[in-house]
């Protein structure tokens, strides 16, 4: 590990010193809706997760899961207390949540060094629970490109 001190907050160049790094045990992505239209095989793209609206909210549909997978509490960060709830529209999301270079910027913000980044719950158990092989493993490799 580095000996080289960090601030608290290392947007704030005034802010006091801390002599360790800050990891965020439990950061989540908000996959992005044309995550997987881009990047799996052609083949499989009729088969992929999609993000469909609904009168409550937007939520993936994915192949063998029989009900909506909504991301509303996965994707509340930074929003005001009156409107987090588990239905939210996609446009809600902020940036940080699904650009990697906006990421960085909030975590540099709120002075947080690294980070344990998980997917939306549920999204990633669809895509391990489905029987055909190939197209799991095609999934897997396109979301981690």
């Amino acid at each position: 590990m580095s000996t080289r001190k960090r601030s608290a907050k290392p947007a704030d160049k005034n802010a006091p010193r801390r002599p360790y790094r800050l990891v965020s045990a439990d950061q989540h992505i908000n996959e992005p809706p044309d995550l997987w239209k881009k990047r799996v095989a052609a083949k499989y793209r009729e088969r992929v997760p999609t993000m469909k609206k609904f009168p409550e909210g937007d939520a993936w549909i994915i192949e063998g899961v029989p009900d909506p997978i909504n991301f509303g509490m996965n994707a509340c960060s930074g929003l005001p207390p009156e409107v987090v709830k588990p239905w939210l529209r996609w446009d809600m999301v902020r940036k940080g949540g699904y650009v990697p270079a906006e990421r960085i910027r909030e975590m540099d913000a709120d002075g947080v060094d690294a980070a344990l980044q998980f997917p939306t719950p549920r999204l990633s158990e669809g895509i391990i629970v489905n029987p055909d092989h190939k197209f799991q493993l095609a999934m897997v490799q396109a979301y981690n490109d």
